[in-house]
């Protein structure tokens, strides 16, 4: 394949570019090991660190694959990016952002905001949320009927070699849209990337909305509105037979870009909106946290984990450690909802006695926890609970889990076990690390080790010059030692 043109930008859009992803991120569902926090410090070596891929052809650095869990149970497939990989990314699809302005506002989810500035970003999704939980309860209380078309596995299907025709149909950016294609392309060459786009990145989500610009024409021609989150599309005020037709002409017109309809979601009428007290209690902010740890409570029993975000956001918010009791007494809350019970957890990291039960998760005397609760937990987990003994513990773990080819989990749980160290015990780890650094291959889990000399006090003056000449024999770490350097 040729290979795309370059992407020129300077020390000044790379730090404009990483503070205005800041919100994003805020919300991801899979945390970062190496701390984007470092990549706001110093967006110089950020960007010097991209540039220098470019010219290797090596933009994308390693990125890994891992299931992650559905709330309604299944997975989904993300692919975990370093900083520098999405930093990429997203100054690749700055340009094409201005085609947001093609759509209609009807769609709700993954608009982007400051759409002239180049501190743009996704406008948060909560927005659009309650904007699309009104019109619901409008059309319920009109007693309009609804239907709903559903996108089977929308990201997975979304074919670079469709997308591309769609994005130079928007703009007159013609070597943009090229040189994005080119490197998707080159992404998907990676051996283990699935189809798609990545899932769960921010400029996923500006081109998984524009991918189904063709679908918006096509259902306008024949309904006289529509509201879009993201692959769900609401028609409101049609027949059955009407919404039959339109099931049809969506299926033509996905059938066109290589992507179907889910017959099992789409339907009409959609189900009805049910009365969801919890809600109005916390929008209103009148839940307590004995209604909050009640739903908690209720879940093992009923098997309805809809309320558990909401619940948690509660019970977090007011920094109440009752969680911490019932997750441990149901760790399945945390196998279905990870991302909201480690936000959750990172409210309450005060209450250490309430932890413990949790640390043993880390421990591993059984290898059978999902690698993303092991992940998450590892995320938050308050270093004060580790003793010497559980931190060499870990970093085993750690070894088991990189050469099982679990490189995610790997990164996580290396980080880890140097988070806070102090004394003799940091000391050993850091030598332990920086030596493993040259026998380790993936290039994640190296950055993660490296990542950990960072911490529990300053270098000695001999490990910073060994940093610093391992940084000259590995220019595709430099970056990261650098870092280690600087900080």
């Amino acid at each position: 394949m040729k290979r795309p043109l370059l992407l020129h930008f300077t020390d000044e859009e790379a730090e404009a570019c990483l503070r205005s992803a800041k919100l994003f991120h805020s919300d991801d569902d899979l945390p970062d090991p190496l701390d984007r926090v470092d990549c706001y410090r110093r967006p110089d070596l950020v960007a010097a660190e991209i540039r220098r891929r470019e010219i290797q052809g090596q933009v994308w650095g390693a990125p890994s694959t891992i299931s992650y869990p559905k709330i309604s149970g299944g997975t989904r497939q993300l692919i975990a990016l370093d900083p520098s990989s999405e930093l990429f990314y997203r100054l690749l699809v700055a340009p094409v952002r201005l085609a947001d302005r093609r759509l209609s506002d009807g769609v709700l989810h993954a608009r982007v905001a400051n759409i002239k500035s180049v501190e743009w970003h996704v406008k948060p999704w909560r927005v659009g949320q309650k904007q699309l939980r009104n019109l619901r309860a409008d059309w319920k209380r009109r007693h309009v009927p609804v239907g709903l078309l559903d996108i089977k596995n929308h990201y997975a299907t979304i074919q670079v070699r469709s997308l591309t025709p769609i994005l130079y149909s928007c703009s007159d950016l013609d070597p943009h849209v090229m040189r994005l294609d080119g490197h998707l392309q080159l992404l998907h060459d990676m051996p283990g990337i699935p189809s798609g786009l990545p899932v769960s990145r921010e400029p996923s989500a500006i081109l998984g909305t524009l991918a189904l610009l063709p679908l918006d024409h096509a259902i306008s021609r024949h309904c006289s509105g529509f509201v879009r989150w993201m692959d769900d599309i609401r028609i409101p005020g049609l027949s059955e037979s009407q919404f039959e037709h339109l099931v049809a002409v969506a299926t033509e017109q996905l059938h066109l870009t290589g992507q179907e309809l889910n017959l099992e979601k789409s339907r009409w009428p959609e189900d009805e909106v049910q009365h969801d007290p919890y809600a109005l209690l916390i929008e209103d902010d009148h839940m307590s946290c004995e209604e909050a740890a009640r739903i908690l409570r209720s879940v093992a029993e009923n098997d309805d984990y809809s309320q558990v975000n909401r619940a948690l956001a509660v019970l977090g918010h007011r920094g109440d450690p009752r969680g911490l009791e019932i997750l441990n007494e149901n760790i399945d809350v945390f196998y279905r909802t990870p991302a909201a019970v480690s936000r959750y957890l990172r409210s309450v990291t005060p209450h250490l006695d309430a932890w413990e039960p949790l640390l043993d998760l880390l421990h591993l005397s059984e290898h059978d926890h999902h690698d993303i609760v092991l992940i998450h937990l590892a995320h938050v987990m308050p270093s004060e609970l580790l003793t010497a003994n559980a931190r060499n513990t870990i970093f085993d773990v750690a070894m088991e889990a990189y050469e099982e080819s679990r490189f995610v989990l790997a990164s996580f749980l290396f980080v880890l076990s140097m988070r806070g160290a102090q004394g003799q015990s940091a000391v050993q780890l850091r030598t332990r690390a920086f030596d493993l650094t040259q026998e380790i291959g993936d290039l994640n889990v190296r950055r993660a080790l490296l990542t950990g000399l960072r911490t529990g006090g300053s270098l000695p003056r001999r490990v910073r010059r060994q940093v610093a000449e391992f940084g000259k024999e590995h220019p595709e770490l430099s970056y990261t030692t650098d870092w280690v350097l600087a900080s």
